[in-house]
């Protein structure tokens, strides 16, 4: 998978596209024991993960809980 990101002001769903590197959104559901169609919304940032899942996440990313909520309400950076 792909390299771990920074915490640092990163959107939850740059970090989860970044650590998934070039596997599919599909096989980093299944590692995280998500569905596919809830990590592709996590990703897109349609949803806030619950704290279950900001647990497997933070896991996942190498990150703390706090660090995952933090990211999850971080604005998309300019384009």
């Amino acid at each position: 998978m792909g390299r771990r990101p920074s915490p640092a002001k990163t959107c939850l769903g740059e970090a989860l596209r970044t650590r998934r590197g070039a596997a599919s959104g599909a096989s980093a559901a299944e590692e995280l024991g998500l569905d596919h169609d809830h990590f592709y919304r996590l990703e897109r940032r349609q949803h806030r993960p619950t704290v279950d899942t900001a647990r497997k996440l933070a896991a996942w990313l190498g990150w703390t809980l706090e660090q995952v909520l933090d990211a999850a309400d971080t604005p998309l950076a300019p384009s």
